[in-house]
C-alpha cells in the first residue's frame, strides 16, 4: 500500500502506520487524525470505514483530498499578495517574496493545492521541524516543493475506503457508534508539555484563507495527561484499543501500559526503532 505523508516532523514511523494497518479489523475511531499517515493506509482498503477527528485544518484538508474524486486547481503560476504570513512573519528567515507566494496561494487556492502548500512549506523549514525557516530555501524552492506535491497528490484521491472526518475537538464531538479498534496516537511530552500546539498553529493559519478563523491547539502536558487518555477510553465503545506512544516521554511507557490496563487485557506489543528512540504499539483487549 501507499504511504501518505505531509513532509514534517513528528508523524508515526512507517513501520507504525503499517502496522495498524494490517490489524484484523473493518471500523476504526482515530480521536488524532494528526497527518492522516494510518488513515490513508486503511482506507486503501475497501472493507474499511474510518471515523476521525482533528481540530487542525492541515488534517481535514488531507481527510478531504483521500475521499475527493477530482483534481481541483485554480494556481497556474506563482504570484505575490500580502496576507497574514506576510504582515505576521511566523518564521523569521522568510523573505518578503516567499511570504507572498504562500499567502496568494492560501487565499486563491483550492484545498488541494493549499494541501499540498502543507508539505511544501514543511520542507521549506529546518529538517521539517517547523520551527525554523531554511534562509537558503525561498519562493523558487517552496514553488518547486508545490509543483512537485501536487503530482504526488494524486495517487491518494478517492481511497476505496470510507472515511467520515471531523474538524473539530474530538471531546466536542463525541461518537455514538460501537468501533472494532480505538486507535490513539496522542501528543507526545518531552519536557512539561507537548512538541506539537506551538508550532503546528502558524502552520495551520498559513495554509488557511484570510477568513478562517485562528484555531487553537490544546495543550496536553505532563499533570492533565492522564486524565484526557481517560476522556478518550471512556467515550469510545471498541472491541479492542490500541495504544501508538515511544519511549523518552511523560509520562513513560509503564504508566500509559497501566493506565490502559484498567480498560482491557493486553494482548500483543510491538517495538520499532525510530532514530534514537522506539516507537511502541500495545493492542488491548476491552473487558467489561
Amino acid at each position: 500500500m501507499k504511504l501518505w505523508k505531509m513532509g514534517f516532523v513528528g508523524a508515526s514511523t512507517d513501520e507504525m502506520a503499517n502496522w495498524v494497518a494490517e490489524l484484523d479489523a473493518d471500523s476504526f475511531a482515530i480521536p488524532f487524525f494528526g497527518s492522516g499517515k494510518e488513515v490513508a493506509l486503511l482506507a486503501q482498503r475497501p472493507d474499511v470505514s474510518v471515523e476521525s477527528w482533528d481540530v487542525q485544518h492541515i488534517s481535514a484538508l488531507a481527510a478531504e483530498l483521500f475521499t475527493s474524486t477530482e483534481v481541483k486547481t485554480n494556481i497556474d503560476e506563482p504570484k505575490l499578495q500580502r496576507g497574514w504570513t506576510f504582515k505576521e512573519r511566523p518564521f523569521e528567515d522568510m523573505e518578503d517574496r516567499t511570504a507572498g507566494l504562500v499567502d496568494y496561494i492560501a487565499n486563491n487556492g483550492t484545498s488541494y493545492e493549499r494541501l499540498a502548500l502543507v508539505t511544501a512549506i514543511a520542507r521549506c523549514t529546518m529538517l521539517g521541524r517547523l520551527d525554523q525557516w531554511d534562509p537558503l530555501r525561498q519562493a523558487t524552492s517552496l514553488w518547486e516543493f508545490f509543483q512537485k506535491r501536487l503530482i504526488a497528490q494524486e495517487d491518494y484521491i478517492n481511497l476505496p475506503g470510507s472515511i467520515v472526518h471531523h474538524e473539530a475537538d474530538f471531546y466536542s464531538t463525541l461518537p455514538s457508534q460501537k468501533f472494532d479498534v480505538l486507535y490513539i496516537d496522542p501528543p507526545k511530552i518531552v519536557s512539561s508539555s507537548d512538541v506539537y500546539s506551538k508550532n503546528f498553529v502558524g502552520l495551520n493559519r498559513m495554509v488557511a484563507p484570510s477568513t478562517f478563523k485562528t484555531i487553537e491547539l490544546d495543550k496536553w502536558t505532563k499533570y492533565d495527561y492522564t486524565g484526557k487518555m481517560r476522556g478518550v477510553l471512556d467515550a469510545v465503545d471498541s472491541d479492542l484499543i490500541v495504544l501508538a506512544y515511544t519511549s523518552g516521554v511523560r509520562p513513560g511507557l509503564d504508566s500509559m501500559r497501566t493506565l490502559f490496563e484498567e480498560y482491557g487485557e493486553l494482548i500483543d506489543e510491538v517495538r520499532f526503532l525510530h532514530r534514537r528512540r522506539y516507537d511502541y504499539g500495545l493492542v488491548f483487549r476491552r473487558t467489561e
